[in-house]
């Protein structure tokens, strides 16, 4: 889908939050309808997003709430629609698709030789 509103979505096994963003003008989307659907496409939650492009509420208790699941504004082809699955969702990170990931920073050392093993003030020091 490619749409002007950013949506940030997060669901825990108690809340869910869906925050509408006007790609355009970096403004909030107030009063956007949204929907929140379960993995096999029943809807959850709905209602609509405050005067913040906010909308918060508390849900049914879910077992895996990093199962697929995802929010949606308005119906496709409006111009606040859009559609958003939350973070963590499993199935779709790079390494479901064979794309090797390390998100560790890499182990580097560095050694300083120096042509003595102490400076005085204002001494010229040489270094490899």
């Amino acid at each position: 889908m490619v749409s002007n509103i950013q949506l940030t979505f997060k669901l825990s096994q108690s809340d869910a939050l869906v925050w509408a963003v006007d790609l355009r003008t970096g403004k909030p989307v107030a009063e956007a309808p949204v929907a929140i659907y379960d993995e096999n496409g029943a809807i959850i939650a709905k209602g609509q997003t405050g005067p913040d492009g906010v909308f918060e509420t508390p849900v049914a208790p879910i077992k895996d709430p990093y199962s697929v699941s995802y929010a949606i504004t308005a119906k496709p082809g409006e111009d606040t629609s859009a559609w958003r699955f939350p973070v963590g969702i499993q199935g779709i990170e790079a390494s479901a698709f064979g794309v090797p990931t390390d998100y560790s920073q890499p182990l580097e050392k560095d050694y300083i030789y120096t042509d003595r093993p102490i400076y005085r003030p204002g001494q010229t020091l040489y270094s490899k």
